[in-house]
């Protein structure tokens, strides 16, 4: 047993002024100068130390306050007395002052550990393009949560992810956020008049135009050029905005505004994974989703069955599509809408809601037909580079899902990417569930739409690699999530079947707080622990096996 220590934490805390010319200017300094974190070995020395820095006297600027008693851990805070006495001095004085108590503490007897308590911060990646503040859509589905383990591009086996946009009118696809994520078929030499990769579209360079015949797709359409911003706008450049993916491959198609040009755009789409697929990734294109912010209001699917077909079609291919439902406060699963009431697993429904998870006032709704929302396009790109208010409505919401898919793809590890490979039909249901089992829930919701809450990226992300556990035969700790936690985490580790494994969680200060023994079974090389009793903090879990070797990850406890 070790012997008992004790934490003691100074919080120093003190106003900053610097005298310049009569006057007392603050001065902004790091958290790390202002708190000191002291562990003693007992309370003996701490109460001696107290006595030596004279924190019990009268005239002391400081009191101590009791903030865990079973832990012995103290509060230093400055008197409201003492801030007319910082205002009168130089606040260097007071930095130094706090030094001084650090390095003195440092050679006191009795005292373990001293350090300054330096902030820590959520693990949120963000990017650094120009007006990525004015996209409050990407925060309110967790995506900079998401973003930390992935940006989208490639998946654990190296396929580079495309997504297919149907716009009827195209869009700017030379705007400087978009051109460098526009997909180009690699089996074609541009503008020599012959069918190179022999899929009857002849120069299909950048995609194809369904009413001109031919690969130009770019045009000034404001619709398309937003609707690509989100799932694809290059994150990341210094410039512009980001999309759901920094980096992707966006497949272009225009002029799909009839019923049989949307079912040759599908097929289209169809051909190229199904050439990718066949080839192994030398030719085609590895598509895993295709977007549909289109569509006919009061619409039933008796009078379209082909154009329903299609949806499980690509879903053989593993390409799950997500649709816009309708711009019109109606409940779609009475009145009808096309595409959102097929019935195919491979379609996802989406509708908009606001800031606050409300569905927006104008859009459609339908607790069968309707899987989940997202929020509007705020701020997106519009052709020839300006930036501006995005796309509303369904049609703003639904890149949202289609980018999170694509997005998805690129985060899973390479248990799921093999599967999808093997499988790519069952695996695509797996990444749409991943997507409806974890949207935010709320009660406004939940009779509106069949998920009943709106689209959450970072946890889609982590249903999806514990429904594939990249399982190892190695005694490891693979994978924490949610990792920082204000509650429960799930462990996945790895390890041999039938071997039992011991698992041990430390405090800060490498205290034994908690042990569990397991035998690993097939299929479950998963441990959920609640931290919600325990205080914020950083603690250690560690799995060892039969033999003795370990493995030792962090968990941070917010």
């Amino acid at each position: 047993m070790q012997k008992q220590t004790f934490l003691f934490i100074i919080l120093l805390f003190v106003s900053h002024f610097l005298a310049a010319q009569g006057q007392k200017a603050p001065i902004k300094i790091d958290n790390s100068e202002k708190e000191l974190l002291i562990q003693f070995e007992n309370e003996a020395a701490k109460a001696n130390f107290v006595e030596k820095q004279g924190l019990d006297a009268p005239n002391s600027l400081f009191y101590l306050e009791n903030s865990v008693i079973e832990w012995q851990v103290y509060i230093l805070k400055l008197k409201e007395t003492a801030f007319k006495t910082i205002l009168e001095n130089d606040f260097k004085k007071a930095a130094v002052a706090v030094e001084n108590i650090r390095q003195t503490a440092q050679k006191t007897k009795g005292v373990a550990h001293i350090q300054r308590n330096t902030a820590i911060k959520q693990r949120n990646l963000m990017p650094n393009d120009t007006y990525f503040e004015a996209q409050t859509n990407m925060s309110i589905i967790k995506a900079p949560a998401a973003w930390q383990f992935g940006t989208g591009g490639v998946t654990a086996l190296g396929d580079t992810i495309v997504v297919a946009v149907l716009e009827m009118g195209g869009g700017d696809y030379s705007c400087e956020d978009l051109a460098p994520n526009i997909w180009h078929n690699n089996g074609e030499i541009p503008q020599n008049g012959i069918d190179d990769d022999g899929n009857g579209y002849i120069d299909d360079y950048q995609g194809w135009n369904f009413t001109t015949q031919d690969d130009n797709v770019s045009t000034l359409n404001r619709h398309g050029t937003s609707i690509s911003s989100v799932i694809g706008a290059k994150g990341n450049n210094n410039i512009g905005v980001t999309g759901v993916n920094w980096n992707v491959k966006m497949l272009m198609i225009s002029g799909a505004s009839t019923q049989a040009q949307i079912v040759e755009a599908y097929h289209y789409v169809y051909a190229l994974r199904k050439k990718y697929d066949a080839t192994k990734g030398r030719e085609g294109a590895f598509i895993v989703a295709t977007n549909a912010s289109f569509g006919i209001d009061n619409a039933h699917p008796t009078d379209f069955p082909l154009w329903c077909a299609m949806y499980d079609t690509l879903g053989k291919a593993g390409i799950i599509t997500a649709a816009a439902t309708a711009d019109a406060t109606v409940d779609v699963d009475v009145v009808g809408d096309m595409p959102t009431t097929c019935e195919s697993n491979y379609l996802i429904g989406v509708s908009a809601s606001d800031e606050k998870d409300k569905l927006l006032s104008y859009v459609g709704f339908g607790k069968k037909s309707v899987d989940l929302t997202s929020p509007i396009d705020v701020f997106s790109i519009s052709p020839e580079n300006n930036y501006t208010g995005g796309v509303g409505g369904t049609s703003g919401a639904t890149p949202h899902v289609t980018g999170a898919v694509a997005l998805l793809h690129s985060l899973a590890n390479p248990a799921f990417a093999r599967a999808y490979r093997t499988n790519p039909a069952t695996a695509a249901l797996v990444i749409r569930e991943a997507i409806l089992q974890n949207t935010d829930k709320n009660d406004e919701l939940k009779n509106k739409v069949s998920s009943g809450g709106r689209l959450n990226l970072y946890r889609s992300f982590a249903y999806l690699n514990n429904y594939y556990p990249d399982y190892s035969t190695e005694t490891s700790i693979i994978n924490i999530y949610p990792n920082p936690t204000a509650g429960e985490v799930a462990v996945l580790y790895g390890g041999t079947d039938g071997n039992s494994v011991t698992f041990e969680l430390f405090d800060a200060i490498g205290q034994i707080i908690w042990i569990k023994r397991q035998i690993i079974s097939i299929g479950s090389r998963t441990l959920a622990i609640d931290l919600s009793t325990l205080p914020s903090s950083v603690y250690l879990i560690r799995i060892i096996d039969e033999k003795g070797a370990y493995n030792t990850r962090k968990i941070v406890k917010i």
